[in-house]
């Protein structure tokens, strides 16, 4: 269950498993493990929607695929890593490409002022 790091998933289960055997010691293991994973998610998740807030997308990024690694089915990490990914390309790509054509020169020099 939590090998395939879906946390959400896994805790539908688990709470299957504890509602017939309230006692189950792997259970209950479980369960705490998933805690923890839970916490480092939502810890990598607020690092991300500060970055993300401060418009650090790198950073953002960073962070929301961290939690991503910890819980493959956070749809808020795989929304800010979206945004993130569109952003810094945006940042990147150049803002207008110059013109192919040269600037208008005069087809001859400007007489002297006397």
């Amino acid at each position: 269950m939590l090998q395939r790091d879906n946390l959400s998933a896994a805790e539908s289960r688990l709470t299957a498993v504890l509602n017939v055997q309230p006692k189950n010691r792997d259970a209950l293991s479980m369960r705490a493990d998933l805690s923890a994973r839970e916490q480092q998610r939502d810890a990598a998740l607020d690092v991300a929607r500060g970055c993300e807030y401060m418009s650090r997308w790198t950073c953002a990024w960073h962070n929301a695929g961290s939690a991503l690694v910890i819980d493959s089915g956070s749809a808020d990490a795989k929304r800010i890593v979206a945004e993130a990914m569109h952003e810094a390309q945006t940042e990147r790509r150049p803002a207008t490409a110059p013109s192919a054509e040269a600037p208008h020169e005069p087809a001859s020099p400007p007489a002297p002022h006397h």
